[in-house]
């Protein structure tokens, strides 16, 4: 990802809880519907969760205040802080890092259970190549039959996805697009506010 975009969220963390009406709440929601998924998907609720573009943190913190074992990373240094800061206040344990969703290599462990990448990270990639290149490092830290979820605000389906095996509609407006790999792909449009 390019410079501009780490400078832009670097200086926006500090300030970034102020873009939802209710930061805690959306904290809470999100991590319901994400456990529902991962649960209903994983048929587990201690799993070791990847989240790879965590900013400050909104689903890290939803997901290990509800056990998940989490490790975060994001491209902007003060996001990765804040996040941190975040969790010791809560004090969940939640190793944090920084790292570009196009060289995961200096984020240990390749036996996550699910990963998540959230809140538009995806679209700040320069085209198919680096989503591809980002979806390549995600899988490499994911268990067999993993569970990857990706949220985009405004940024069609058909940009990530090829060949699906099949498209299911499901509740919030989300579509959970399946692989015969067992990977899903989580596509929504703003039901996380």
């Amino acid at each position: 990802m390019t410079e501009r975009v780490k400078t832009f969220y670097d200086e926006l963390a500090s300030n970034y809880h102020l873009i939802f009406e209710d930061w805690e709440i959306s904290i809470k929601r999100q991590a319901a519907v994400l456990g529902s998924v991962l649960e209903r998907e994983l048929s587990s609720t201690k799993l070791r969760i990847l989240d790879c573009a965590c900013g400050i943190g909104t689903q890290t913190v939803g997901l290990a205040s509800s056990g998940y074992r989490v490790t975060a990373c994001d491209l902007s240094s003060a996001a990765v802080k804040r996040m941190c800061v975040e969790a010791s206040q809560r004090r969940l344990a939640v190793q944090g890092f920084v790292a570009d969703l196009l060289d995961l290599t200096t984020i240990p462990g390749v036996d996550f259970d699910a990963a998540i990448c959230m809140d538009n990270a995806l679209p700040h990639l320069d085209g198919q190549d680096q989503v591809a290149q980002a979806a390549t490092q995600i899988r490499r830290k994911l268990r067999l039959w993993p569970v990857s979820e990706i949220t985009m605000h405004w940024f069609a389906r058909s940009q990530l996805c090829r060949d699906p095996v099949s498209t299911q509609i499901t509740e919030d407006d989300a579509s959970f697009i399946k692989y015969g790999t067992g990977s899903m792909i989580v596509a929504t449009h703003s039901i996380f506010t």
